[in-house]
């Protein structure tokens, strides 16, 4: 129903996405130049809790301020859990994540490099 990523201090890391993969499954990315880093990725798992993912992606401009894409569950559900990915993890840098009221999912980055690329972010809604 949920999971994240926890990055090591000792390097300058950064997250590349945490999201959703289907409805078993988390993946997450994470980058360090100096290759002596880690990071630990977690998945949060229910028995018996019926869920359904939603998702919304906005572009994020070249250079540009940050863009904010916000995932909505429907009607009659509530936001248990979400995250997102960003189609280019290494030159956007995210910057939140988390749900917003009881239906939402808001995620938002910035892109640092020439190039439009994208930001999706998902809502694990429980039904």
């Amino acid at each position: 129903v949920g999971g994240g990523i926890a990055l090591a201090n000792n390097n300058p890391d950064f997250e590349g996405y945490s999201a959703p993969s289907g409805r078993r499954a988390w993946v997450a990315t994470a980058y360090d130049e100096t290759g002596t880093s880690s990071a630990t990725v977690k998945a949060l798992c229910a028995k018996h809790v019926r869920t359904v993912i939603r998702h919304k992606s906005v572009s994020l401009p070249e250079l540009a301020q940050p863009r904010t894409a916000t995932a909505r569950c429907p009607k009659h559900t509530r936001v248990i859990g979400g995250g997102y990915v960003e189609s280019d993890g290494y030159h956007d840098y995210p910057s939140a994540s988390y749900p917003v009221g009881k239906s939402r999912w808001k995620a938002t980055s910035f892109r640092t490099q020439t190039g439009t690329t994208a930001i999706t972010s998902y809502a694990i809604c429980l039904k």
